[in-house]
């Protein structure tokens, strides 16, 4: 869970003016948040890898999970694409942002993980 909803906030100001993952990592890490980027995660079923390329794109303290997209609309399927991250990894909020959009507020969906694991 978010520690202090202080944090949230913080993101929304990088990302609104930071449309690339470099550019929200270095800020983040400047404000002493703790950041990983392009977080492979590995998914095995009867002992075979078939999750080879599911990435997270952003980690943020281990708390909160950043999605980036750059689509005409957000699908169902993105949603579901970060609630299976969250799930996967135990994590309770995610942040969905699609840079295609005006007003950049009106790009990001807060995704919550409240049954816990998958």
């Amino acid at each position: 869970p978010i520690k202090n909803i202080k944090h949230a906030k913080v993101f929304i100001v990088i990302v609104k003016n930071y449309s690339n993952v470099e550019f929200i990592e270095v800020p983040l890490k400047s404000r002493g948040y703790e950041v990983e980027s392009e977080i492979p995660i590995d998914i095995e079923y009867k002992g075979v890898n078939v999750g080879k390329n599911l990435r997270i794109d952003i980690l943020v303290n281990e708390e909160i999970i950043l999605e980036l997209k750059s689509v005409e609309n957000v699908l169902p399927v993105h949603k579901k694409q970060l609630l299976t991250y969250l799930r996967l990894l135990n994590i309770q909020v995610g942040l969905l942002i699609n840079f295609n959009v005006s007003i950049l507020k009106e790009g990001i969906t807060r995704i919550t993980n409240i049954s816990g694991k998958i």
